[in-house]
């Protein structure tokens, strides 16, 4: 836990929110003090989801972020809960699917959110915009995203089996090309309508090229 006089903060068991979590593990961001709302206005029901009291009586709200916390007391942010895919009973972090993808010459943007899969619960999915003039194929993506996060890894050759299993679960499934995303008024994409957009395509056949 992170403690000043004027506010603290944590890194809690998003299944179970009284349980606080040790130094390195993520969690859900929750903070408490000075600084946290009185509420969302005249949305209770919302508020009650986010504004917890502990044993204590100490109010804390629950973030929604994806967070880890160092020895220092440093926090980092590394997803949004309600963004984590959950393929098969693994954590897919689409930030770092994401951030391997930046790295391509020809890819501007990409965001992946997850979409329904009978077999494993969730799947894949990401949303690709290209450089102007450049142009790259659906199984490039899917390469790309094996190849960078394979050496990313870098676990030793005595466990290329469990890396392979991490990397299938990470690899995309479903690759959409757009022109633009969908976005708020403060430029933030709106992953909802993403998925809502997928789900529709999956059905239709797109994606699997």
């Amino acid at each position: 836990m992170w403690n000043v006089d004027w506010s603290r903060a944590k890194v809690v068991d998003p299944s179970d929110r009284k349980k606080t979590l040790p130094i390195g593990a993520r969690g859900e961001l929750a903070v408490s003090g000075y600084l946290v709302m009185k509420g969302y206005w005249r949305d209770a029901a919302r508020t009650a989801e986010v504004l917890v009291s502990d044993d204590k009586g100490k109010t804390w709200m629950h973030t929604g972020d994806e967070a880890e916390m160092d020895n220092d007391g440093y926090i980092k942010i590394t997803s949004r809960i309600k963004d984590i895919i959950i393929k098969g009973g693994e954590n897919i972090h689409p930030l770092e699917i994401e951030n391997c993808l930046f790295g391509h010459p020809e890819i501007a943007e990409a965001s992946v959110v997850g979409l329904p899969d009978e077999r494993y619960g969730e799947v894949v999915a990401v949303y690709v915009i290209c450089h102007k003039s450049s142009k790259v194929s659906a199984s490039e993506v899917r390469h790309w995203v094996r190849d960078k996060l394979s050496h990313h890894l870098g676990l030793p050759i005595s466990l290329v089996g469990v890396v392979e299993l991490q990397l299938t679960a990470t690899v995309p499934k479903y690759v959409f090309f757009v022109d633009s995303y969908p976005k708020t008024a403060s430029g933030k994409i709106q992953k909802f309508k993403l998925r809502e957009l997928g789900i529709q395509q999956v059905r239709q056949g797109y994606g699997l090229e």
